[in-house]
């Protein structure tokens, strides 16, 4: 199975000096609603890990990430 081409419409060129920055600026503004929540972050995957007993639950801190993703394009 192959993917579709799609064209990329945002982006940074490789090796810049400008991506790395960048990329811990807008990473370390992602964060959890919730204290006991934890979001794990390596290169480009994000990793939310929820308690079974938590204030805020797994469906609302996904909604709180994807519109944090939707805000930074």
């Amino acid at each position: 199975m192959c993917s579709q081409l799609d064209n990329i419409t945002r982006g940074i060129i490789q090796g810049s000096g400008l991506g790395p920055t960048l990329y811990i600026i807008t990473k370390n503004d992602l964060k959890t609603l919730s204290a006991i929540n934890l979001i794990n972050k390596y290169a480009d995957d994000v990793d939310l890990l929820v308690p079974e007993h938590s204030d805020v639950d797994t469906v609302v801190e996904f909604e709180h990430i994807k519109n944090w993703t939707n805000e930074k394009k």
